[in-house]
């Protein structure tokens, strides 16, 4: 029984610490850090085809919802201002604002390229690209 417990013990201990290895898979801080330095609060923020769930509390701000409803369609519904329904409109939007920033998937981010989007990669993790207004 001591052998067993003891064998359960370091198996969990071993799972707890391995799994630091997946925590840029899940976490946004490692992107938050590298954008930092071009999120003001007076520059619209869009997030393009999902929503990275920590990325707008490590960077203190709310981000424009394009093109995603998914668990947000309650706060949608609050706060429709808040939200572009297509990615067409997304375009038009951006190339309207004289400065702005996007996250979106790394899929994502190549169609938009191929579109002729102008954008600029200021960050990047595995999962997801943030870019700027150039």
């Amino acid at each position: 029984l001591v052998v067993t417990a003891l064998g359960m013990f370091l198996a969990t201990q071993a799972l707890a610490a391995g799994a630091q290895a997946f925590s840029p898979l899940y976490s946004q801080r490692p992107l938050a850090v590298q954008i930092a330095a071009y999120v003001t609060p007076d520059t619209p923020f869009y997030s393009l085809d999902d929503y990275p769930q920590s990325l707008p509390f490590y960077l203190g701000r709310t981000l424009i919802i394009a093109h995603y409803k998914g668990e947000l369609e309650f706060g949608i519904g609050q706060e429709p201002a808040r939200w572009i329904p297509d990615r067409d409109a997304f375009a038009s939007q951006w190339r309207a604002d004289k400065a702005a920033l996007a996250v979106m998937p790394l899929d994502t981010y190549a169609e938009m390229q191929k579109e002729g989007l102008p954008m600029t990669e200021i960050g990047r993790d595995p999962q997801r690209v943030v870019v700027r207004k150039p």
